[in-house]
């Protein structure tokens, strides 16, 4: 089932993922969306791991908000929208060890994917 947001919509989605901890997703997405970036290409960056959120220590980032803030309905989407040192790079970043207890199921995670790929401001979003 296609969603309409996402034909409408010139943002691309990009997953990175592994079941393995400690095999470079993040070097490796930081990495793209760097290279991305100099192709004048606009990124958005979805720190999607729950345990262990390490991209703003990549990007250099201490992030106020996190996306968990904006599923949990504390804040806006444009509260968690980080800019980076990087030109055209945007971190959404996570939490580390944080007990989300509030989000129960992907369909969170889902949500904040929408709200993101709504915004129709990036040309990649790479998670």
């Amino acid at each position: 089932m296609t969603n309409k947001l996402h034909s409408t919509s010139k943002t691309k989605t990009v997953v990175v993922t592994s079941g393995k901890g400690g095999v470079g997703k993040s070097t490796l997405t930081s990495n793209i969306a760097y290279l991305l970036s100099q192709k004048k290409k606009k990124i958005a960056v979805l720190d999607a791991d729950i345990g262990l959120s390490n991209l703003q220590v990549i990007f250099n980032l201490k992030p106020k908000k996190t996306f968990f803030d904006y599923l949990e309905g504390e804040c806006q989407i444009d509260d968690i929208l980080l800019t980076t040192s990087y030109h055209n790079i945007t971190l959404i970043a996570g939490k580390s060890g944080y007990e989300y207890s509030n989000i129960k199921n992907s369909m969170h995670f889902s949500r904040l994917v929408e709200d993101i790929v709504a915004l129709n401001k990036y040309d990649v979003l790479l998670i």
